[in-house]
């Protein structure tokens, strides 16, 4: 998976910290001559911990949607496989996928 040229990571690091928080995996792919953005958030349970989850989850959403914006995706997707959208299930943070995708 980590060769592959349609696969990308948006890594997670506050804002003045140099130490990674979790990150997103990303497969890219074309679908009726549209760019679609496959992602699955996987941020660390002990940065969950510390932070409001649900805000979060839609600030990286956020930047995920800048992304793909800026490289010409059309849309951005989830699995519906619950263990593949996050890494971080039953709490807050998959509440907020779930009610966004």
């Amino acid at each position: 998976m980590w060769d592959q040229e349609n696969f990308i990571q948006m890594i997670y690091v506050p804002e003045g910290s140099d130490v990674s928080v979790g990150l997103t995996m990303m497969h890219h792919y074309e679908q009726d001559g549209e760019r679609v953005l496959v992602i699955s958030m996987n941020p660390s349970s002990t940065f969950l911990y510390s932070t409001d989850e649900e805000a979060f989850f839609y600030a990286a959403l956020d930047q995920v949607v800048a992304f793909a914006k800026a490289n010409g995706f059309k849309r951005v997707a989830m699995s519906t496989n619950g263990a593949i959208r996050t890494n971080r299930t039953g709490g807050l943070f998959e509440r907020a996928i779930n009610s966004k995708f």
